[in-house]
């Protein structure tokens, strides 16, 4: 479990931490970052080879982008947290809308929003930072990638034109490497927000 924690007389401050269990009961907490965006939401990922990956929102100076560590001992030790892109956003408030991550086809992709003025939107990277393309429409937000056998699923919100006002719709793409990507939209998803999805006999729920 990965989790953001006060940290005492610092108002509006937080670190994350880490705990695992080992014989069904959870030991010591560890502070992973003593000093990080505190309210985006972190993202745990397990890859094809075991390793475990943290990612999340970095605050160093409100320059608030994706950070990421691993560990390849079942997390009792990480290494030392790097910036998986350098957007260099700095916003002096926590944007609340942190990674999101998949290990679907065997790569591991990261995906989440940032305003900064280089290609601002919702970005999805591979597992060395490299920017695989960025969602551009100013609606498109709430990502959420998924899993699969063969690949992964970018599920996000975005408007679409209706009556008697626009509304948000949900979309998503199918990624995998090498391979050209296009939205799709799920049907009958008017006014849908916060998609998550799982694969269950073959078939993506969202």
């Amino acid at each position: 479990v990965a989790y953001l924690k006060d940290i005492p007389g610092r108002p509006h401050e937080r670190d994350l931490r880490f705990v695992s269990t080992t014989g069904g009961k959870f030991g010591d907490e560890k502070v992973l970052d003593p000093f990080s965006c505190d309210c985006c939401n972190i993202s745990l990922l397990v890859d094809q080879k075991g390793a475990l990956h943290v990612y999340y929102r970095e605050n160093e100076g409100n320059i608030r982008d994706i950070a990421h560590m691993t560990s390849t001992d079942h997390g009792k030790t990480f290494t030392k947290a790097t910036i998986l892109s350098a957007d260099n956003w700095q916003i002096n408030g926590c944007p609340h809308s942190g990674p999101t991550s998949s290990a679907g086809g065997g790569s591991n992709l990261v995906a989440w929003f940032s305003g900064a003025t280089d290609a601002p939107g919702i970005r999805v990277v591979d597992q060395k930072g490299n920017r695989l393309f960025v969602l551009d429409d100013p609606t498109a937000k709430n990502a959420y990638l998924v899993p699969t056998p063969a690949a992964s699923v970018l599920l996000w919100e975005q408007n679409q034109e209706a009556e008697p006002a626009p509304a948000s719709v949900i979309a998503y793409r199918v990624i995998k490497l090498g391979q050209p990507v296009q939205t799709q939209f799920v049907s009958k998803s008017i006014n849908g927000t916060n998609a998550t999805g799982l694969v269950n006999n073959g078939k993506l729920v969202v």
